[in-house]
């Protein structure tokens, strides 16, 4: 069932040595790394997307999150799936510039909607009404200078680009029955 996860960079920030640490219950949570990409890299748009992709993937690896802490593996109404949008993932383009790719899908972005369902000494018990993930893709371009792209062939120049994760804890108003009328008490 697993868990969920965001980036956590160190030294210089770069994805190549970033970790991932658990997302705490509760914590709105924003992290990222940095991928140094050449020309070369994003005259592949097709492979570089599907390799983000699955990179993101791995902050992601539960189909299921249980709804209140300890919930039974066994026991399916204990637990909520993660809903993936998919339409938030742009199709593979053809015909892309050169240096140049659409679509990547650079941000994964996690909502978790809870509700308060009570008190336990003094604190507030939460329940996971439901988990939605989503890719935001982005257009990833080399940039030359004035020389052209002919300045990033000679010089295998290399640049920054960004992935990130964010995960957001919703917070939303139980849903109380509706009271009961004369007629339903009976």
């Amino acid at each position: 069932m697993g868990e969920l996860k965001i980036w956590r960079p160190v030294m210089e920030g770069l994805c190549e040595v970033a970790a991932t640490v658990p997302v705490g219950f509760g914590e709105d949570s924003f992290s990222g790394c940095l991928l140094h990409l050449g020309l070369e890299e994003l005259q592949h748009c097709s492979l570089l997307r599907a390799v983000m992709r699955k990179t993101q993937l791995e902050l992601v690896k539960s189909t299921w999150v249980a709804k209140r802490g300890n919930s039974d593996p066994n026991a399916l109404p204990e637990w909520t799936p993660v809903l993936w949008n998919l339409d938030s993932v742009t199709p593979n383009t053809t015909g892309a510039a050169h240096g140049k790719c659409v679509g990547v899908p650079a941000h994964l972005h996690t909502r978790v909607i809870i509700t308060a369902i009570g008190e336990v000494q003094g604190e507030k018990q939460y329940e996971i009404l439901a988990v939605h993930t989503s890719f935001h893709p982005v257009t990833w371009r080399v940039r030359c200078g004035g020389a052209g792209a002919m300045a990033c062939i000679e010089n295998g120049s290399v640049q920054s680009f960004a992935i990130s994760s964010a995960v957001e804890f919703v917070s939303v108003p139980a849903i109380l029955e509706p009271p009961k009328t004369r007629h339903g008490l009976a």
